[in-house]
């Protein structure tokens, strides 16, 4: 069993809850693995926003304090901020407007070396979601 939390050590953004451990790594590795109960570590796709604006992140969880009197939610803000600061900055403004497969997109502008094609496209959802396969193949 866990003690719940959030954590970014050792360029690693580390989430406990009771039973599950998730741990991704940040750029330039971008590996993200899981162990639920007892189970082996495998790699998964978070299911949630690993790139949160800053002033989105800010204050954006009720406060329950822990047992080190520190808030879930500032825990939780120190975590995302620093993992967030490990992104490159043009990438990081890029991707965290995208509610869903941040990692996916983040490890595809990784592979591309951030092509100018991707910049017009990811500031653009529906365009970019539109014409992936282009920006993908071409």
């Amino acid at each position: 069993m866990n003690t719940p939390g959030v954590y970014f050590k050792q360029g690693k953004l580390r989430i406990f809850t009771e039973d599950e451990a998730m741990t991704v790594e940040a750029w330039p590795s971008l590996k993200a693995v899981q162990k639920v109960g007892i189970a082996p570590w495998e790699e998964y796709e978070p299911g949630f926003r690993i790139l949160i604006p800053p002033e989105t992140l800010a204050g954006s969880e009720a406060e329950e304090t822990l047992p080190n009197d520190e808030t879930f939610s500032r825990q939780r803000q120190k975590a995302f901020a620093a993992f967030r600061a490990r992104i490159p900055v043009p990438v990081a403004v890029l991707v965290e407007k995208y509610q869903s497969r941040q990692l996916k997109l983040l490890r595809l502008l990784l592979a591309r070396e951030f092509h100018p094609k991707f910049r017009v496209g990811l500031g653009h959802p529906a365009h970019f979601a539109g014409n992936l396969r282009k920006f993908v193949t071409g």
